[in-house]
């Protein structure tokens, strides 16, 4: 059943925000999709999200907006680390989302495993709604150490630190090919590209935002290289974007290798991307080192290439 409004403005407003004000319990990013589907449409036209509707236009909603929605059932909470009054660390499992990515992301992810297991948490952050309590994440399809604040106060203190790059941050990486160093600084820029990636572009160009990504070979394979890898900066997929920018991609980065015809891909279904290590300083002034193991499927992988 299509459903009529009558546009009252006192001056022209984009059609987004104007639905997210009347139906403040519908997301804006809900509303853009429902635009850019044709089935909200102004005068019985469909029209862009960008249009402005004026006085007496009329809004034809194609949607039923009281269907409910099947409830999320949460995932286990990842293996605890560490937790005192401030703060819980986890050991974030491969496969499991972080966050949703807008209000209509309505996959399972870690948030919704952190507030079933800790509510108290559902206030805190920047963004409560989308990512309470997190300070920071790592991509869907890697693992590893990963760090929530449990008062805004703890919230403020680790923020601080990651944003003044005081948090040491460690991770073992596969990558293909052979590295030409042992030891080496990868400083390309980073800006957003298509598809989902990120663009490396030389250090001084002014194409991106500076990223310095460190590495040391642990151990060298017929096809691959072990490594350990320090973040200085903390880019969306910094060491994807920088690995594959220097013609070695992580094993298991379907997004960076899809169009690179010189791989022979290694089974994993999975990024060999895992957060290993983290340092940093609590709330209550203790400086910790927070380490998780390599995951199982990781170390099976190593062994087949030994």
């Amino acid at each position: 059943m299509i459903k009529k409004i009558n546009v009252e403005v006192s001056s022209p407003e984009r059609l987004d925000l104007y639905m997210s004000r009347v139906f403040d319990s519908v997301s804006r990013s809900k509303w853009q999709k429902l635009i850019k589907e044709g089935k909200i449409t102004v005068d019985g036209k469909m029209v862009p999200v960008k249009f402005h509707v004026e006085q007496g236009m009329t809004i034809e909603i194609g949607v039923d907006l009281d269907a409910k929605q099947e409830p999320i059932t949460p995932p286990p909470l990842p293996e605890i680390l560490y937790e005192d009054a401030d703060v819980l660390v986890l050991n974030k499992p491969a496969g499991l989302k972080v966050h949703a990515s807008n209000n209509n992301d309505r996959g399972p992810n870690l948030v919704h495993a952190l507030l079933a297991a800790r509510p108290e948490v559902a206030s805190i952050g920047d963004k409560p709604d989308l990512r309470p309590g997190l300070v920071h994440r790592l991509d869907k399809d890697a693992s590893g150490v990963l760090v929530v604040a449990k008062t805004q106060a703890a919230f403020e203190h680790l923020k601080a630190q990651f944003k003044e790059r005081r948090v040491k941050k460690i991770y073992t990486v596969l990558i293909y090919g052979s590295l030409p160093k042992d030891h080496d600084l990868i400083e390309f820029e980073i800006q957003r590209g298509g598809e989902g990636r990120m663009a490396a572009h030389p250090k001084g160009s002014g194409k991106g935002r500076e990223a310095k990504t460190e590495y040391d070979v642990l151990q060298r394979f017929a096809t691959t290289t072990l490594a350990r890898v320090q973040i200085h900066t903390g880019r969306t997929h910094q060491i994807r974007a920088h690995f594959f920018a220097t013609q070695h991609p992580v094993v298991g980065d379907t997004l960076y290798t899809r169009k690179m015809k010189n791989i022979h891909p290694i089974p994993l279904n999975r990024l060999f991307l895992h957060a290993a290590e983290l340092m940093i300083t609590l709330p209550s002034g203790e400086e910790k080192t927070f380490t998780a193991s390599l995951p199982e499927e990781l170390e099976t992988v190593l062994e087949s290439l030994s």
